[in-house]
């Protein structure tokens, strides 16, 4: 491999022990690299050794990675699920408190399901409701009530995401 030119340089680590970037060669084009103090081939170490003396420029600084937003879980308990309806005020502490044992479907809930269009799924969704430990983020009846309520996908993951921490 023939270095024509030595591009861009930044460290890969907090450490300063990892150089990445790009090189130009004659032979290969541009390509990426990433090298450290005791590199396994001389042109590496001659790299090194000329970046920290400033033969390529200023080493740009490293950059901490963006941290990756939290996945949105799929599953929730149906107390965080009851609870999060009461935080965002859908339904009163009451019919959250008995919604959780399972003793009812409170009102806001209840008018959604009435307007399924089968007796069939009206039943089920209510055994659902009243029977389910936990409630799915991808069930066909959280998009019903998803789209009931008006809220985007991003709401409904937040929706779970907020109630993944109760």
């Amino acid at each position: 491999m023939n270095v024509v030119d030595v591009l861009a340089l930044k460290w890969d680590d907090p450490d300063h022990t990892i150089l990445g970037g790009s090189v130009k060669t004659s032979d290969l084009g541009v390509i990426p690299i990433c090298i450290h103090a005791n590199y396994d081939t001389e042109v590496g170490r001659q790299i090194w050794a000329d970046a920290h003396l400033g033969k390529y420029g200023p080493i740009f600084d490293y950059r901490e990675p963006e941290a990756l937003p939290e996945p949105v879980p799929d599953d929730i308990s149906r107390r965080q699920f009851f609870q999060q309806l009461f935080v965002l005020e859908i339904i009163s502490k009451a019919e959250a408190l008995t919604a959780i044992p399972g003793l009812n479907i409170p009102p806001p809930l209840q008018a959604i399901i009435d307007q399924l269009p089968t007796q069939s799924d009206r039943d089920s969704a209510e055994m659902l409701v009243v029977g389910a430990q936990n409630f799915n983020r991808l069930h066909p009846l959280s998009e019903t009530v998803r789209l009931s309520l008006g809220w985007s996908v991003e709401q409904k993951d937040d929706f779970w995401q907020e109630a993944s921490k109760l």
